[in-house]
């Protein structure tokens, strides 16, 4: 684990069973600049202690582990931890499992052999999952907020109402409602006349009746702070005092939109005062004092004090309060602050009384008495001070709540106009009564321009009434609605938004107003549309890839069933790519790639589809065809297109393409054997030369597919040492010595036995394994020439190579190098033996090998000569050492006498041109000894000797020397 303090690090969770690119990953996040620190677990249990234990910021996992997948670990986290993001490292991912990952709720997945996205890719996923975080806090506080808001005004033992412009009652606590025998939302949008107001229950003085009142509103709407008191009855006919203030409400930009009233109840109070001037001949000047402390708490209720200030001044008021201040004395407690009077002197004799707060806060309004006669004593305080107390403390109580209350909300205003999401409050109809600044700057309109209206100003038109109605059945169901919809700014533009509706209800489950809380998510969506093309686009060239493919293909197949057309499944691959690839490097291989993808796009039509698989390979669904011929058009497009020039860091290549087609319906409607078939017929269009196209035959396909098979099992066979060379010897007819022997290539099968070369050899004939073989041949002959050459045996050994191997570009080259290696080997002892019929189709070609070969002492022998076409006429030219006549003529020329004349002939023939004669096939003794008359020198077959293995032609070769001895 590493750890660096220069900024603020992430956590990171590294699920991966290897150390070693474990640490790859780190040090490409730490050469990314990334701050962070890192734990590293490999099976399921430490992951999940891991998950809880490290708390990650994000996690990044291996999607192969052992014993746990990839799937397993993003199941785990997004079941528990589903804010924390899962984004996959790991070495290969089939492109179908890549889109099923990020179904699941994966972030991204980077290969190991491309780091250099890594960093990238979590920035992006931290961003993302930043904002979800910020949205859903943000919406918690909210409503956090607003039932706060709700609880404080209703737990208010003041009168609180607001009004709107048109002084209709927008909003009040329930004690407010309670004065007039109703709820609060009976009130909302209503005057004071239609809310019950009667002038007539305002007693005294006519000019604060309702028309008082209006007045009274009106001026806070002017923009002042307008006081009052009144005498009002209630619904229960009782007269009650009240302490009133009105406030104008402003924007922030200043604008006036309503008002707020705050009346108290003070008929206490005033009853308690009443009860004081009952005692004012004997208290004049205690109830002069007491009554300005109360002025004191009175005026905090529209003065702007702090509690420090007021609890200063009551308690600097306090002493005074007092008919002979000598003898008494004062203190306010207040949780942990103290305000004592001048001159405090802690007696026995003491008033208190609890100011009423909080539950989890505490105050008491002290008072004691300094007196020292008896009297004094035995009655230090009058009732009505005692009840005076109280009143102070209730009063205090009342005025710090008062001021809690504010500060709420104060808070909450500041939560409303400042919080980065849209708000939007109706009533119980849908009609906006109250916006907030961020709805202004997401949607464009201001708030005058949308309250009165509905939501449906924002509709885009891209959502049908079904969604509509289904919204809504869950907010009336359920209570909220949660969700992705498209809505319309002002200035027309449609953008994505994440809304969440509330339904706001009564004590009686009524609604009274709904809550919209919204966030513009035009980044995020352009984020998922990003992973949406990576997910289904071919980074390099922008063109569908396999993913987007399938899915494209079973829309076609769709398409012509319906139609009854037929669709043609292309698969090209380029000829010569690796080329480029090998000596212009990886960059100018995907320059190439580019260039091609885009001129095959721009060969078919608009309605036909591009996809690359991967390499050079691309796929090309061709749609709406009336019969096969139809596409040949298309086909010879797509290969002129590929087959022009291209200039690749100023050098100029030429490549082709070959093109396999399967068609439907004519095949099978299956997309993946569709393409199976098409791949199989480009194999066939490659093998018949390049730069061409082929259509799938499924007759042709099974031949060429057990071919294939076949092919594969050799390759196989020559890795796992199942082949070996039999020798079949060759003697002088005269003498009988061994000279040497013809090498034959054998299989041992494991199920067939040994094969024959007929059995095997025609399947790779003309193919690259063809050359492969012919190599193997060549090797294991020189490696026993330098055996028999160390053992004393001085034999030569003739091998078949064909002619396609012959003719390949490096032959020459490979045979010297092995050449070069083999110590010792004299020149002539290695032959060759190439079919007449082969040299002759390229004479030219032929002739500059043989003589390339036998500069560094290779022989050859033209094999089954007199069975090609004008061969006399062409072997002047070829420089061959030795002619083998073909075991045809040989197996009948005693019967045949016609074959007997071309045997004779040959051997003329060769010794006219100065080259040794070897008669194959040689059967009998009868045989043998006419060759022999007839002057031939050398000869092979069963009558001499069967092919056998290396260890019984060496004991042959032992037995036939010692018997001419």
């Amino acid at each position: 684990m590493t750890q660096t303090t220069t900024q603020k690090e992430l956590r990171i969770l590294l699920l991966e069973d290897s150390p070693t690119d474990a640490e790859l990953v780190e040090l490409e996040l730490r050469r990314a600049g990334m701050n962070f620190i890192s734990q590293r677990v490999e099976t399921q249990a430490a992951f999940a202690l891991a998950l809880s234990d490290f708390l990650p910021d994000i996690v990044l996992s291996d999607y192969n582990l052992p014993g746990f997948s990839g799937v397993d670990a993003l199941e785990m986290v997004r079941r528990n931890y589903p804010a924390t993001p899962v984004i996959f490292v790991t070495g290969a991912l089939p492109d179908k499992d890549a889109a099923n990952l990020m179904r699941l709720g994966a972030k991204d997945y980077v290969l190991k052999d491309r780091l250099a996205r890594l960093a990238p890719a979590v920035q992006r996923a931290l961003s993302v999952e930043h904002g979800v975080r910020i949205r859903k806090l943000t919406e918690a506080q909210l409503q956090e907020k607003t039932e706060l808001l709700e609880n404080v005004i209703n737990s208010s033992l003041d009168y609180i109402f607001v009004k709107d412009r048109k002084l209709r009652t927008i909003l009040c606590n329930a004690i407010f409602a309670r004065a007039l025998g109703k709820k609060p939302d009976e009130l909302y949008g209503k005057t004071d006349i239609e809310n019950g107001w009667d002038p007539e229950l305002v007693k005294g003085n006519p000019e604060k009746g309702i028309h008082g009142f209006e007045q009274g509103d009106l001026a806070a709407l002017a923009g002042n702070v307008v006081h009052s008191t009144s005498d009002q009855g209630n619904v229960l006919g009782e007269i009650r005092h009240f302490d009133s203030v009105k406030v104008p409400l402003k924007s922030a930009d200043g604008h006036i939109f309503g008002i707020l009233g705050i009346s108290r109840d003070v008929t206490e109070r005033n009853q308690a005062e009443e009860a004081l001037r009952r005692y004012a001949r004997d208290m004049n000047e205690r109830v002069k004092e007491m009554s300005c402390l109360n002025d004191v708490i009175t005026m905090s209720l529209i003065k702007d004090l702090s509690i420090e200030q007021l609890l200063d001044k009551c308690v600097r008021r306090m002493p005074d309060a007092w008919l002979e201040p000598q003898h008494t004395c004062a203190r306010i407690r207040l949780g942990n602050q103290v305000f004592e009077s001048p001159n405090f002197i802690e007696t026995e004799w003491k008033l208190a009384a609890d100011i009423p707060l909080a539950a989890n806060e505490s105050g008491t309004v002290e008072v004691y008495y300094k007196g020292e006669t008896n009297e004094d004593i035995r009655n230090p305080f009058l009732d009505e001070e005692r009840a005076l107390t109280h009143s102070i403390a209730m009063q205090l109580g009342m005025s710090l709540e008062r001021r809690r209350v504010e500060e709420r909300l104060i808070l909450t205003a500041k939560v409303f106009e400042n919080t980065m999401e849209g708000i939007t409050i109706t009533d119980k109809d849908n009609n906006i009564l109250e916006v907030n600044d961020a709805f202004t700057r997401i949607t464009g309109y201001s708030r005058d321009e949308v309250v009165g209206k509905t939501p449906r100003i924002l509709k885009s038109g891209l959502h049908d009434q079904d969604f509509y109605a289904e919204m809504w059945q869950t907010i009336n169901t359920s209570g909220h609605w949660r969700g992705d919809i498209w809505n319309r700014r002002k200035d027309g533009e449609v953008y994505p938004e994440s809304l969440t509706v509330s339904a706001i209800t009564d004590n009686k489950g009524k609604v009274t107003n709904y809550v919209g809380i919204f966030a513009d998510i035009t980044l995020l969506k352009q984020h998922e549309k990003q992973l949406e093309h990576i997910a289904h686009f071919d980074a390099l060239t922008g063109i569908p890839n396999r993913v987007l493919l399938a899915d494209r293909m079973k829309q076609a197949i769709a398409f012509s069933k319906r139609e009854k057309k037929l669709l043609a499944v292309c698969y090209l691959d380029l000829d010569g790519f690796k080329a480029i690839n090998d000596s212009m490097g990886h960059e100018a291989g995907d320059m190439v790639l580019i260039e091609i993808s885009t001129r095959i796009k721009n060969a078919v039509r608009e309605g036909d589809t591009v996809a690359r698989l991967g390499g050079d390979e691309f796929v090309v669904l061709l749609t709406g065809l009336e019969a096969p011929e139809e596409c040949a058009t298309s086909l010879y497009r797509l290969l002129e297109a590929v087959a022009q020039p291209i200039f690749v860091n100023d050098k100029l290549f030429k490549l082709s393409a070959s093109i396999g087609v399967a068609l439907y319906p004519l095949d099978d409607e299956d997309p993946d054997i569709l393409l199976r078939h098409a791949d199989q017929a480009m194999y066939t269009a490659k093998q018949s030369g390049r730069n061409r196209y082929y259509l799938y035959d499924t007759e042709r396909d099974q031949s060429t597919r057990t071919r294939h098979e076949f092919t594969k099992r050799i390759q196989e066979g020559l890795a796992k040492g199942e082949f070996e060379l039999f020798f079949q010897p060759k003697v002088e007819l005269r003498s009988g010595r061994p000279i040497g022997a013809e090498a034959l290539i054998r299989w041992q099968h494991p199920e067939r036995g040994l094969l024959s070369p007929a059995e095997f050899l025609p399947a790779i004939e003309d193919t690259q394994f063809d050359i492969e073989v012919g190599e193997w041949v060549i090797a294991t002959a020189l490696r026993r020439l330098l055996e028999w050459r160390q053992a004393g045996l001085d034999l030569e050994l003739s091998i078949n190579i064909s002619a396609f191997h012959m003719q390949s570009p490096e032959f020459t080259e490979k045979l010297r190098q092995k050449l070069l290696h083999c110590h010792g080997l004299l020149p002539g002892r290695l032959q060759i033996e190439i079919l007449e019929t082969a040299a002759l189709k390229d004479i030219v070609a032929a002739t500059r090998i043989i003589n390339s070969c036998r500069d560094f002492g290779v022989g050859f022998a033209l094999d089954d000569f007199g069975t090609g076409y004008s061969s006399l006429s062409y072997l002047s030219n070829l420089p061959v050492d030795t002619l083998k006549i073909d075991q045809s003529f040989i197996r009948d020329m005693l019967d045949d006498k016609g074959d007997f004349a071309i045997v004779q002939g040959i051997v003329a023939l060769s010794k006219a041109f100065n080259m040794k004669t070897v008669a194959e096939g040689v059967a009998t003794d009868k045989c043998f000894n006419a060759l022999l008359d007839m002057g031939c020198e050398i000869g092979q077959g069963y009558f001499i000797a069967y092919p056998m293995p290396i260890e019984d032609f060496l004991v042959w070769h032992k037995r036939k020397c010692s018997s001419l001895k």
